[in-house]
């Protein structure tokens, strides 16, 4: 069976940057051009499995359901003819398909004869279903076989998506209602790679179609400005630390130890009086600690601000980013952009996702994994008094995030439970309240107190059974 290859350098790529695609002209309509540069790229591979009966197909044609791109149901671009039959079965591939790996380098958004290009908003094409039809050259259009593909079930933004598309009868398929897919076996890998060659086929096998599917489009207005100030930013930190590396390189290095020598002459007299004072000074805060709790409180502030500043200043360099991004940005990334709140969230396909719905994206939904959750929440809420009466300042902030949270984890078992946990939180001196522990136990208490009773009960038949046995001896 013939095979190519297929360029998967781009798949499973977090945040890709949205190429913009070129509005082309089919021989039966035309492509839409829309000014957000988003559009649907649909390349097909081959076509497995037709029934043997018929001709060679003529080509593959793609309409779109949904009328808010403007082109309602009718046909939006087709594929040219196949360019070969496979060896073994009915099967064709199309034409393109096998210089994609070659062609892909050179131009990424140059059209292949084997490729269909819908362009539009994004959020006309998110919640589509289209429609690939397999088109016989004869009069009887009932020959025909189509497959459906709901765009929102199936892919994501900016994420390339190898389908394998089961297809049936023109008759059949009307009766289909046009928001429903049917069975779509998909992977992120091209499918000659998932299917090997000379498998045992049923003499009745399901005619499929495969697919690559691409809906790209830019991020929302404000992701994109976050990303061009983020940008800006890492290049002047860049800047800086070339231009400070270059100097201290220039920099004659005897001359630096011999510096380095005589800066021990005012160094060691203060070192010796950091070291003898700092008992003393360590006596007079402990004695006078309520007097200098103010001044205490300032300095922790400054210290911490300064803190800030300098981890802002390490991870804006390019080992910090890249320390950060491995830990911890890249696998956050990763499991936002694969939830429906988090597409909707760097992507215009629809509403603004709530905070609770973005909390509920990354929150755990194991028993374990909450409890812990739970005790972190109770902690950072109660820990204001570290710092009396000023840290009663910082529940200010603290409380939204709090009820956030609890709402995202809490809310189908205890809807109330999150208008207890923001007054506790606001309230001076209430904070002790362990409102996340209090929704964790809401929860699971029922369910844990239950099979305990379960096990004390199969404890207490195990021990009556050995009593009356031994009584029997």
């Amino acid at each position: 069976m013939t095979t190519s290859t297929i360029d998967n350098s781009k798949l499973n790529i977090p945040l890709p940057s949205p190429s913009p695609s070129t509005s082309t002209q089919s021989s039966s309509s035309k492509v839409r051009r829309d000014e957000t540069n988003s559009c649907l790229r649909a390349t097909v591979l081959s076509a497995y499995d037709l029934p043997s009966s018929k001709e060679t197909p003529s080509y593959v044609s793609l309409s779109v359901s949904n009328n808010t791109v403007g082109v309602g149901s009718t046909m939006i671009g087709r594929t040219g003819p196949p360019l070969a039959k496979h060896r073994d079965g009915n099967s064709f591939r199309f034409q393109g398909s096998g210089d994609s790996s070659s062609s892909s380098s050179s131009s990424e958004n140059a059209k292949k004869p084997n490729e269909i290009i819908v362009s539009a908003s994004l959020a006309s094409l998110y919640p589509s279903t289209i429609t690939f039809r397999v088109t016989y050259n004869n009069n009887n259009s009932a020959n025909d076989l189509v497959g459906h593909v709901n765009l929102k079930k199936e892919l994501r933004v900016n994420e390339p998506k190898w389908l394998v598309l089961h297809l049936s009868p023109l008759a059949a398929s009307s009766f289909l209602p046009n928001n429903e897919s049917l069975a779509v076996a998909s992977t992120t890998q091209p499918p000659q790679q998932q299917q090997q060659e000379g498998d045992a086929k049923e003499e009745q096998a399901t005619p499929t179609l495969r697919i690559r599917l691409l809906l790209s489009g830019p991020y929302r207005p404000e992701i994109s400005a976050l990303l061009s100030i983020g940008s800006s930013w890492f290049s002047i930190v860049d800047s800086t630390q070339s231009n400070v590396s270059s100097v201290f390189a220039n920099f004659p290095t005897q001359t630096f130890y011999l510096y380095n020598k005589y800066l021990l002459i005012p160094a060691v007299p203060v070192a010796a009086a950091a070291v003898v004072l700092t008992p003393v000074i360590t006596g007079v805060l402990l004695v006078g600690l309520p007097f200098f709790l103010p001044l205490l409180a300032a300095l922790t502030t400054i210290a911490s601000a300064l803190s800030v500043v300098v981890a802002i200043l390490y991870f804006s360099t390019p080992q910090g980013r890249e320390r950060l991004g491995q830990t911890l940005i890249y696998p956050l990334l990763n499991t936002v952009l694969h939830t429906p709140a988090g597409q909707r969230l760097v992507y215009d396909i629809g509403p603004r996702p709530t905070p609770k719905s973005l909390a509920q994206s990354v929150l755990p939904t194991d028993i374990w994994s909450k409890l812990v959750v739970s005790l972190v929440i109770d902690f950072v809420g109660s820990s204001s008094y570290l710092i009396p009466i000023a840290g009663e300042a910082l529940d200010l902030s603290w409380a939204p995030i709090q009820t956030i949270l609890i709402a995202a984890m809490y809310d189908d078992v205890s809807p109330n439970l999150k208008y207890v946990s923001f007054v506790e939180e606001i309230l001076p001196f209430t904070d002790v309240i362990p409102s996340a522990t209090l929704g964790w136990t809401r929860e699971f208490g029922p369910q844990l107190w239950m099979e305990s009773m379960e096990k004390v009960k199969d404890v207490r038949m195990v021990v009556e059974r050995e009593r009356d046995a031994l009584r029997d001896i």
